[in-house]
């Protein structure tokens, strides 16, 4: 996302339509996006299609939706892959782990990282977002 977002009601519009513009406009990221839920929820995004900065087509854009306070994390493949583990696997416990960690961006990234980054010479990326109601003033 290029530029800075002013503060307030308007700066968390323009992240939004940005984010929504990133998520609409590239349905695949090196992992699926995980939603995780208030509730101890989590699940992964139907979208599929080759990793971004391949030279390949990618499918149509998949719309998604997050609910208030819901949290969308999208990690690179650095955070939880490992040698001879298989990826499904690992996406199971990362689905897991978030499920049963506050779903809180903060309390996410903080609780992925301290487990898997310990163990990994892989660069990691991880960007957990929460939808909040925006402010009237």
């Amino acid at each position: 996302m290029k530029g800075r977002a002013a503060a307030g009601p308007a700066g968390r519009l323009c992240i939004r339509q940005q984010l929504a513009t990133l998520l609409s406009s590239h349905p695949v990221h090196h992992l699926t996006p995980l939603v995780v839920s208030p509730d101890g929820q989590a699940r992964y995004l139907p979208v599929h299609g080759p990793l971004l900065g391949l030279d390949l087509a990618h499918k149509p854009a998949t719309p998604a939706r997050l609910e208030l306070d819901q949290v969308l994390l999208m990690v690179t493949d650095g955070l939880i892959e490992r040698p001879r583990i298989d990826l499904a696997d690992s996406l199971e416990e990362l689905r897991q782990r978030a499920a049963d960690t506050p779903s809180t961006p903060h309390t996410l990234r903080d609780a992925l990282l301290r487990h898997y980054s310990t163990d990994t010479e892989d660069d990691i990326a991880l960007l957990a977002v929460r939808r909040q109601p925006i402010e009237s003033t």
